[in-house]
């Protein structure tokens, strides 16, 4: 297997054309998985492919949306936050729709929308600090570009929104060790990118590219995001990324970067002064907490307001003197910057051996999934987003079963049931509400499937069944019936409006071996069940071993 990277003491050029080539192949490996893993819902497919229209349906886009309760609400909360300021709260989807326009509207959809298990696991540190420079980077985007007219305010803002998910992409991956060397990268104010550059040879922004290349994102946009010189030098959208990130980099750790580069940058690029780069400053001050809000984040308003009192400081003092002293408070550690990259290079060529060799042959060329497959995600070892904990009760179970398995040559597996979108659902419904829907799914598992064990709901909106002797096939047929009885049944026995879709994963083991861990039939069907939330609603996944 190629490997990643070389190590920092070899030489020259010889050197260099390995590490561009090793480079490559990793990238090409990465967004390869990724494409078998995170794929859009089907509800943001379906909303992109109306917005594309020449001519936008506005009553078959408001009955896509309906399809989904918790984006519905999360749509009306947005209408009826303090953005919008409006005198009477708005109750209808159709009225709503026509409040934002179908730019912003496709904008909020897809924001809402994105692959859940690219957020699976992570560490709470790197999450927050992802969606607060994500936010910032976000509004800055739009606010230039009104500022300059160079670009649409919205595609700006989507492409900013969206800017970092490979490094999402490289934490589910990579786990810790990428984990740690972006945290380090970022409390240091310095272009994440650009000293992934230097000690990788690639950088985030290309993993994101292929990602939303595989989406069907405008090419524009995903040139934008890579930004190699020729085109960031040309303006236009990519300018405007470079600038918000920039100013993103300077207002998440203003003590910690010199304000030249970004002053210059919004010289060079759009002839903007110092006092224009303030006014940005300062309309960031309102509209950053209001999409914090707008997308549920937690949001520390203080540390916020602080970072930006100083912003203002150091810029009024450039203002005041060009020559004055404005460089950056702390210094960085490149020591412990190469010790980080050591890491994140053993772990990616780590992940890169254990990577199957014909991987990429079986990766779809779709975004549209097939009804009933196998879990094409679960084939692969790593790289899977999973659960930082199991329930005990369910390892207990399934140990058991396992034992009970063996003495008896039959097969074990474990069924994974979940609501579509469960925490928005708890929120649209009320809370007291879910153990009842939780109820009626766990019912029809009992009848259809027949567990081994009283199945049991383990988590919000998720019901686990463990089985013994069931076949894979069996399996898949009692899934698919149970997921096709549970709207109907939530209808008529809670009366109520809420399309209750869920998703099943299983893993099955045909013959258990004496030192199977239970936790990994719990990760394969984890990872099934992560898929088929992925493909969308109403869908089955599952493996067999």
């Amino acid at each position: 297997m190629t490997r990643a990277m070389s190590e920092p003491s070899e030489g020259t050029v010889e050197r260099e054309a390995r590490v561009q080539v090793s480079a490559s192949h990793a990238v090409d490996e990465l967004a390869s998985r990724g494409r078998e893993l995170f794929t859009l819902p089907k509800v943001a497919v379906d909303v992109l492919e109306l917005t594309n229209q020449p001519h936008t349906d506005a009553a078959a886009l408001k009955a896509c949306i309906e399809c989904d309760p918790a984006l519905t609400a999360r749509i009306l909360r947005v209408v009826n936050s303090s953005l919008f300021g409006l005198g009477n709260r708005v109750t209808d989807l159709a009225h709503a729709i026509g409040l934002l326009g179908i730019k912003p509207l496709k904008m909020l959809v897809l924001g809402f929308n994105l692959p859940p298990a690219l957020f699976e696991g992570l560490d709470e540190e790197a999450l927050q600090l992802y969606w607060k420079t994500s936010l910032i980077r976000a509004a800055a985007s739009r606010e230039i570009a009104r500022v300059t007219g160079s670009a649409d305010g919205d595609e700006a803002f989507l492409t900013g929104l969206l800017e970092g998910l490979g490094i999402l992409l490289l934490i589910q991956h990579l786990k810790d060790a990428y984990t740690n060397f972006y945290l380090q990268v970022e409390s240091s104010g310095r272009d994440l990118a650009e000293v992934e550059r230097e000690q990788f040879g690639f950088h985030h922004r290309q993993l994101t590219a292929k990602l939303l290349q595989n989406w069907k994102f405008p090419r524009e946009w995903t040139e934008a995001i890579v930004r190699p010189a020729t085109v960031s030098n040309q303006g236009g959208l990519a300018s405007i990324l470079e600038l918000a990130d920039h100013l993103t980099r300077f207002l998440a750790h203003p003590e910690a970067i010199d304000v030249r580069p970004l002053i210059n940058a919004a010289a060079d690029r759009f002839g903007l002064t110092i006092d224009q780069v303030q006014q940005l400053v300062d309309h960031l001050e309102g509209s950053v907490p209001s999409l914090a809000e707008i997308f549920s984040l937690p949001w520390d308003q203080a540390q916020y307001v602080q970072c930006l009192t100083t912003a203002h400081q150091l810029m009024s003092e450039l203002a005041e003197d060009p020559d004055a002293h404005v460089s950056p408070a702390t210094a960085s550690h490149p020591s412990r910057d190469e010790g980080e990259a050591a890491n994140v290079r053993s772990a990616l060529n780590a992940w890169l051996d254990r990577r199957p060799v014909d991987s990429r042959r079986s990766v779809p060329t779709s975004r549209a999934p097939s009804p009933t497959p196998p879990c094409a995600a679960a084939a692969a070892p790593v790289a899977i987003p999973r659960p930082t904990t199991f329930d005990p009760g369910l390892v207990g179970r399934l140990r058991q079963a396992i034992l009970l398995a063996r003495r008896t040559q039959r097969s074990v597996g474990l069924c994974l049931f979940e609501f579509e979108d469960a925490h928005e659902l708890k929120w649209v419904v009320g809370p007291e509400c879910l153990p009842a829907l939780e109820e009626i799914l766990r019912q029809l598992v009992e009848a259809e499937l027949e567990p081994s064990f009283p199945s049991q709901v383990v988590r919000d909106g998720q019901v686990a069944a463990v089985c013994i002797g069931h076949d894979r096939s069996r399996i898949a047929h009692s899934a698919r019936a149970i997921l096709d009885q549970l709207g109907p049944r939530v209808e008529r026995e809670l009366a109520i409006c809420v399309p209750a879709s869920a998703a099943a994963g299983a893993a099955v083991v045909r013959i258990p071996t004496k030192n199977l861990d239970p936790a990994e039939i719990v990760e394969a069907a984890e990872r099934c069940l992560y898929a088929a939330h992925s493909a969308g609603g109403q869908t089955v996944k599952t493996i067999e071993r």
